[in-house]
């Protein structure tokens, strides 16, 4: 293929490329709004599971970050004292108390346990 047949063909390049790029992200569009219908008609269910599994997660990392068993990471880094982090966490959950109350709540539960 020569230059002067590149350079004709390139105005249609990229309308197909362009036109290929809308039906993506139309696609993408579709399955979101999918999902978000079915996390709607099944939301209770739905945000349990998600709410454990992110549960989960944070004990799996605070295991491995911190070498504890049994406390999330917003738990330890307020027993912990670390100032800086506690008050993005708190950020994060748009809680000013969440790392305390879950502090609370862990370490209470961890007593009555315990008793």
């Amino acid at each position: 293929m020569n230059e002067e047949n590149y350079l004709k063909r390139r105005p249609y390049v990229s309308v197909i490329l362009i036109v290929l790029a809308f039906i993506v992200i139309s696609l993408c569009w579709l399955i979101f709004m999918t999902i978000g219908m079915i996390y709607y008609a099944t939301k209770n269910k739905l945000t349990k599971y998600i709410y454990n599994v992110g549960v989960s997660i944070d004990y799996l990392l605070a295991s491995i970050i911190f070498g504890t068993k049994g406390h999330t990471i917003s738990a330890i880094v307020y027993k912990r004292k670390y100032c800086k982090t506690v008050a993005s966490i708190n950020w994060i959950f748009r809680d000013k108390n969440h790392c305390k109350s879950s502090y609370e709540k862990e370490y209470k539960r961890r007593k009555k346990n315990n008793e």
